[in-house]
């Protein structure tokens, strides 16, 4: 009889022991009223495009990807301690807005206030993106109170663009949710954290809550979780890569004109849609004036030359002896072609082995000598990879009489038909 009663004991205590982990998992399950973002719930971060002081903002647009983490975990032991970072299992991720840049866009040769991630080397100056770029919680689910980072980083659409290089930066936004006080869970608000205005956001350049990247430490005095940031980034930086486009004209033989206009005919392929060159015309004039030699009754050397939808910009310039132009930030990996209307003249071209001793110009730029020796065209794979120096030389020459034949030529006719006319009449005399 008392082994029939010790059975159902035994089974009972065994069933509470079974049941107890999971009464505990309920409770961790139910403490909390998740949160689910709203369409307010955002953080903006800038986007930055470097270029060379002489070029143009190209059209491009930088799309991004968002990947929960990385994760690290609460060191007790540390000083100051480090809180715990999760990776939130919600199956939405956070959004991110593209960046947009188009020509015409303002641009900084100085680093303005505010803009603490970009900085400039010497002749360089930089845009932003039309908008900021947005990050958003919208509809991504938040179970647990604490930290929660996620890592944004660039895709590869913006390599399409000659002259643009990716970031491999990579930014880390950390999503701060508290307990109100009542088991619902809501965003931080900032007098909750502190008075940092991207709160209850933080934008970083490095991954790990260390002195790499920053501290997070309760505020004793408090009571309230203030954090300090050693790492704080607002926004992503590229790199547009161009160069220039030096043409020339040497005029040399003879019966060669050096105050003669020739026209010369530019291309530039491989560039964006609305692209703008500028044309440094230092070197050569604005709007030449017709010479005795010169076929052109019109001439007017533009200041810039546009892209088109295909990304090509075309325009015709005129160049006299000795002169030459620039056309300014042509993106690496664009290609060109310059040909120019010799009319009557032999022309070669700055790449023909023939001028390789004798270039038809040298010049001087930042302090390095330049030759005008590279080819009149360069539609290759990769296109250009540096300044290019480049032109033509025309020749005219012919057999240009003494003089003096031409001098004479009446005197020696008038002296010959006297001589004839004498000859002529002795001989009638003498006939008689």
């Amino acid at each position: 009889m008392r082994r029939t009663r010790i059975i159902p004991a035994v089974m009972a205590a065994f069933l509470m022991a079974v049941m107890l982990p999971v009464r505990v998992l309920a409770v961790v399950q139910t403490n909390y009223t998740p949160y689910t973002g709203q369409a307010a719930d955002t953080v903006s971060f800038k986007k930055y495009l470097v270029m060379d002081k002489d070029a143009t903002v190209p059209k491009v647009t930088f799309k991004f990807e968002v990947i929960a983490g990385p994760e690290t975990p609460y060191n007790i032991t540390s000083t100051p301690k480090k809180m715990q970072i999760r990776k939130n299992t919600s199956t939405t991720l956070p959004t991110v807005t593209d960046a947009v840049f188009v020509p015409g866009l303002t641009t900084y040769d100085t680093v303005q206030n505010g803009d603490v991630s970009v900085s400039l080397g010497t002749d360089e100056k930089y845009a932003k993106s039309q908008e900021d770029v947005v990050f958003s919680v919208k509809d991504v689910t938040f179970n647990e109170p604490g930290i929660y980072r996620y890592t944004v980083r660039e895709k590869a659409v913006g390599a399409a663009v000659k002259g643009v290089t990716i970031s491999d930066k990579l930014l880390y936004i950390d999503v701060y949710i508290t307990d109100d006080g009542s088991g619902n869970l809501r965003l931080a608000q900032t007098s909750e954290i502190t008075s940092d205005t991207q709160k209850p956001f933080i934008i970083s350049s490095a991954p790990n809550n260390d002195t790499a990247g920053y501290d997070v430490t309760p505020n004793a005095d408090s009571g309230s979780e203030a954090y300090s940031t050693e790492a704080k980034a607002d926004g992503l930086v590229n790199k547009y890569t161009s160069f220039d486009l030096y043409f020339a004209k040497q005029v040399t033989g003879n019966q060669g004109s050096r105050d003669k206009y020739f026209m010369f005919d530019v291309t530039v392929n491989n560039l964006t849609d609305g692209y703008v060159v500028n044309a440094d015309l230092t070197n050569a004039v604005a709007s030449p004036t017709q010479t005795p030699a010169t076929s052109y009754k019109t001439m007017t050397n533009p200041t810039s030359i546009t892209a088109n939808s295909s990304g090509t910009a075309s325009g015709s310039f005129y160049l006299q002896d000795g002169q030459y132009i620039r056309l300014k930030g042509l993106p690496e990996g664009a290609t060109y072609t310059v040909t120019e209307h010799p009319e009557d003249y032999t022309s070669l071209a700055a790449d023909d082995s023939s001028l390789a001793a004798s270039p038809i110009k040298t010049i001087t730029v930042n302090e390095e000598e330049k030759k005008f020796v590279d080819p009149t065209a360069n539609n290759t794979d990769t296109g250009i990879t540096g300044d290019v120096f480049t032109g033509y030389r025309n020749t005219k020459n012919g057999t240009v009489p003494t003089g003096i034949v031409l001098a004479y030529t009446p005197v020696v006719i008038i002296g010959v038909l006297a001589l004839a006319g004498i000859i002529f009449l002795a001989y009638k005399r003498k006939s008689e």
